[in-house]
């Protein structure tokens, strides 16, 4: 985790990997839905940070490393 505010965490994501769910790329693992399943279960760490229901709010390529921005839940994402 690179930053945390009361509104969404910005998250250093790795080439190679999806940012969000992707008809392109279905079956692949994404980091907003693998975030969400994390919640769901009740993840401590995600759950004391205020992640209710994660949403990308900027899109990185899949080749592409870099900031990705998760909006804590859907009202703020939107």
């Amino acid at each position: 985790m690179i930053a945390d505010q009361p509104e969404w965490i910005a998250l250093a994501k790795r080439a190679g990997m999806v940012a969000a769910p992707d008809p392109w790329y279905a079956g692949s693992p994404d980091l907003v839905s693998v975030l969400r399943e994390e919640v769901a279960a009740g993840k401590r760490q995600l759950v004391n940070l205020g992640l209710i229901i994660p949403v990308a709010v900027n899109r990185l390529d899949r080749d592409e490393s870099g900031v990705l921005l998760i909006a804590k839940n859907e009202s703020v994402g939107a």
